[in-house]
């Protein structure tokens, strides 16, 4: 496991559990999102042609709550390449893996903190 990167979020993670996102002082907004990979993981090379099947973990960067989460609820898919635009640190990463991504800010909104495991590909 990889730690956290300066200027990201604290994060308590342990492979296969659900992240937890402990703080986000300091985590700045950007015009162009930005990841770092936390685990990397075992499984195949992940396909940029292939779907994801994802755990996500979501918190708002102004208020420090979480607004989403797929832990317990099932897993999303999402196309690889749609990934790979917010999460570069996955490209060449394996199934297993863990990135951590802080969104761009959009127009009326603040940026979010995004813990996203690739649990399998199809």
């Amino acid at each position: 496991m990889s730690p956290v990167p300066a200027g990201f979020p604290k994060i308590e993670s342990v492979p296969g559990k659900q992240p937890s996102i402990t703080s986000v002082a300091g985590v700045k907004a950007t015009a162009e999102p930005r990841s770092a990979l936390l685990v990397k993981g075992t499984g195949a090379a992940i396909d940029p042609t292939k779907y994801l099947a994802l755990q996500i973990v979501q918190t708002d960067t102004a208020t420090g709550k979480q607004t989403q989460t797929a832990w317990g609820k099932g897993v999303e898919v999402v196309p690889a390449e749609q990934v790979f635009t917010v999460a570069e640190a996955l490209k060449g990463a394996r199934v297993g893996s863990r990135a951590v991504v802080v969104t761009a800010a959009a127009a009326g909104s603040e940026s979010l903190v995004v813990v996203v495991d690739v649990v399998a590909q199809f």
